[in-house]
């Protein structure tokens, strides 16, 4: 056997390995979702304060034809937790779907126009919670007709366009 040709079969080999000990340790581990679980749940009780535990909120997150764990893990805490303040009741919950790659361009915010008609959609909601990024629009946007709209709580990274606000 020539030199190369026992260095392909060594790399083969060492690939053939590396593929199985990767399956061996990874394959069995779980996504640990207890930090957002956490999130979900102090995201219901900082909502309960701001709101004085009454009124109707509207959740809005990233919709996905996949299991997403971390979301659901987020969602589900925050309904969960949510309950415990008896005046307040989830008066929809909204999923927007967009690609990955639409995400990622977007810095992971809602566009603008989803924002607008979900919170038309539900007048008497009292705050809306997003868990997506906050759309890179003008406070004034957020009013309709001069009155203000429902209160935002949003959980995300920081946007630098978030102080403004």
């Amino acid at each position: 056997m020539n030199k190369q040709a026992f260095l392909a079969v060594a790399l083969v080999a060492v690939i053939i390995g590396m593929v199985g000990w990767l399956s061996v340790n990874f394959s069995d581990r779980k996504l640990d979702v207890d930090v957002y679980s956490a999130l979900g749940s102090v995201t219901a009780e900082e909502t309960a304060k701001l709101l004085e535990n009454k009124g109707e909120v509207v959740l809005i997150s990233w919709g996905s034809n996949q299991r997403m764990p971390v979301a659901d893990a987020q969602i589900n805490a925050f309904s969960a937790s949510i309950k415990k303040y008896g005046g307040i009741r989830i008066a929809a919950s909204e999923k927007v779907n967009f690609s990955p790659s639409q995400m990622m361009a977007s810095g992971g915010a809602i566009a603008p126009d989803e924002l607008s008609r979900i919170v038309k959609s539900h007048p008497t909601a009292s705050a809306v919670v997003l868990f997506l990024a906050f759309p890179n629009i003008s406070g004034e946007e957020l009013k309709m007709n001069g009155k203000a709209l429902a209160k935002f709580v949003v959980v995300s990274g920081y946007n630098p366009g978030y102080k403004r606000l």
